[in-house]
This record gives structure tokens, sequence and C-alpha cells, in this order.
């Protein structure tokens, strides 16, 4: 399998281009790298990049496994049952979804957060400005 086609391996990405450009945001704000969201936005990058390694990996593991059997049907006349590595496959993607499912629904709470503030921000300035009338 193309390790780019791999939904997982794209979605890791989107994810970790978009974290990244919520660290670019926040660092032209003025905040410093030991902020608490600065760091919590870096510990999720590589939280995202070690993930999406995790996958290549297991794809091109998986991938080599398979030209192995391959190989070896084609040498001995017989098709040979590549190495069992679909049940621990199962187990970490069903947890990756898991996770993936989890950072999905923090990032909308977030995002909700962040518009309810940004709103509350408009209207106190909004009362601001008719105080000074």
């Amino acid at each position: 399998m193309d390790v780019q086609k791999d939904p997982f391996v794209r979605e890791y990405s989107q994810e970790i281009m978009t974290k990244e450009i919520s660290l670019r945001e926040l660092k032209t704000k003025g905040y410093l790298p030991a902020h608490p969201y600065v760091v919590k936005m870096n510990a999720e990058i590589v939280r995202l990049k070690a993930f999406r390694q995790a996958r290549i990996t297991e794809i091109t593991s998986a991938s080599a496994a398979e030209v192995a059997a391959r190989k070896a049907a084609g040498e001995s006349g017989q098709a040979q049952e590549p190495e069992e590595v679909t049940k621990p496959n199962i187990a970490v993607v069903s947890a990756e979804v898991a996770r993936l499912a989890e950072l999905k629904n923090e990032r909308d709470v977030n995002e909700r957060y962040y518009n309810d503030m940004r709103q509350q921000l408009e209207v106190s300035e909004l009362k601001g400005r008719f105080r000074t009338c």
C-alpha cells in the first residue's frame, strides 16, 4: 500500500498541519515558548508525528511481509499465507481511530469555547465603546 494514500497517514498529516498553523498563530500573537498553550500545542504535534511515523512503519513492514510471502510462494510453487499482521494491525488501527475521534471531539469543544470567548470579547468591546460616548 502506498503510504501517502493511507487515510490514517493523511489524517495525521492534516492534523499536524492544522496544529502547526495554530502554533504559528500563537507565536505571532506574542505567546512565549513556555506558555501553556504553546507547550500543549508542541506536545500534540510531537505525539501526532509519532503516531504518523508508527503508522508509516506499520504499512512499510506489512508491505515487506507481503513481498516476502510472494517471493516464498513463487520459489516453493505454493501459495503461503503472509505473516500474521492483521490481528495486531486491527488493534492498533482501532486504538488510532478511537484516539482520532477523541482528538476531533476535543478540537470541536475548543473551537466552540474559542468562538464563545471571541463573541464575549466583541460584546465587551462594544459595551466599552458605548460607555465612552
